[in-house]
């Protein structure tokens, strides 16, 4: 089995969760925030705001997996791109300890080694342009140039190992302490604004990948973003920008669908068979959770009287039909009657959502809908 699609996936998850982190404890007014720029992640001085304060940049070579020797000077390679090095700090942030012992010496030499072969090598590698970069002090000074400038940045780089779970731990620490004293009710809320932070990042880098751009992140981009996911979700209020989670509810839509499990993928097939029309109902179940999540600890009496209304609503669409009701016709009767909430988010991608989740396996019998019978679906 092929698993380097699920490796590059990961590694690019661990790259935002690094980047998100940055971010996060690094604030400062001075400070933009690069993604995949000069280096996986960059927090370089935004000169053209702030030309009052011209800060040193900080270039942040990303790693899950291993690190091999090949890989390290790959790395360093990369770093002597930006020239600068008595203004840049370099780290190289990895998930697992190096594959070998180094040493600055060791490595100076390998390094050098590593730009002189790319004298033969195509041009867009990192180790043919760093050999052009230095060709005259290689050709004319006996490389000297070259090996200063790999000894600085070995004897500077600092080195960062931390697990998926630590970063995780730390997002949460950082975040909460920042950003989340306004929540005193809802412990489940700050889990929620740290994850429509991380979304609103992702996003933003998604879209700048799509335009082949480097995502960039200045100061006052960085607080109206958190500002929005602050006024969005708190201890009153939960408010979705639902064109951010359409996507990964999508996602996750499909594998549900695609599994044939759940109860309330069978009960919508018995409506409509066409897959589309099931996914869409999925996510729109997903929403719904998403909100039930927050308040169903604190809220109990809420989320039960206005999951018992649905349950009224869909007794109310039996007895409207006559006769045996087709489950077409049912699901459309019983989905456009509003569900009375004071806590419920308007639309219908909410209130499908409710009555989709009713149909869920694990709903008590007395509040369980049911659309058709599903030994009939395919």
């Amino acid at each position: 089995m092929n698993n380097s699609g699920i490796i590059s996936q990961y590694g690019f998850l661990f790259q935002r969760k690094v980047f998100v982190l940055y971010i996060l404890e690094n604030v400062n007014v001075k400070q933009r925030f690069c993604f995949e720029g000069k280096d996986d992640v960059e927090i370089a001085a935004d000169k053209k705001i702030y030309a009052l304060y011209d800060s040193a940049s900080h270039y942040i070579q990303v790693k899950s997996g291993k690190v091999d020797s090949v890989c390290f000077c790959k790395i360093v390679g990369n770093w002597l791109l930006t020239h600068n090095f008595g203004e840049e700090a370099f780290t190289l942030f990895i998930e697992n300890d190096l594959g070998f012992a180094w040493s600055v010496p060791k490595f100076t030499d390998l390094v050098k080694k590593y730009v002189l072969n790319g004298k033969k090598q195509d041009k867009t590698s990192i180790a043919k342009r760093v050999y052009d970069q230095y060709a005259e002090d290689i050709e004319n000074n006996g490389s000297q140039q070259l090996e200063e400038d790999i000894k600085r940045i070995l004897s500077t780089m600092n080195i960062v190992k931390c697990s998926v779970e630590e970063i995780d731990h730390r997002l949460e620490n950082v975040f909460f302490e920042n950003h989340c004293q306004d929540i005193i009710e809802y412990e489940l809320a700050k889990k929620k604004r740290l994850e429509r932070f991380i979304q609103y990042i992702n996003q933003q880098i998604d879209d700048a990948i799509k335009e082949k751009k480097t995502y960039s992140l200045i100061f006052p981009e960085l607080m109206k973003m958190l500002t929005l996911v602050c006024d969005e979700i708190n201890d009153h209020k939960y408010i979705v920008d639902t064109t951010y989670l359409k996507k990964p509810f999508n996602d996750k839509a499909k594998e549900i669908v695609g599994e044939r499990k759940q109860r309330e993928v069978r009960q919508l097939f018995m409506v409509d068979n066409k897959d589309a029309f099931v996914i869409e109902g999925i996510v729109n179940e997903l929403f719904y959770k998403d909100f039930r999540e927050i308040y169903v600890d604190k809220r109990t009496t809420e989320i039960s009287n206005l999951e018992q209304f649905a349950k009224e609503n869909f007794d109310e669409a039996l007895f409207e039909i006559e006769g045996v009701p087709k489950p077409r016709e049912l699901y459309i009767k019983t989905t456009s009657k509003s569900i009375e909430s004071d806590i419920l988010p308007n639309g219908p991608m909410y209130r499908k959502g409710c009555y989709i989740y009713l149909t869920g396996d694990d709903i008590d019998e007395e509040k369980q809908l049911t659309w058709g019978d599903c030994n009939e679906t395919e």
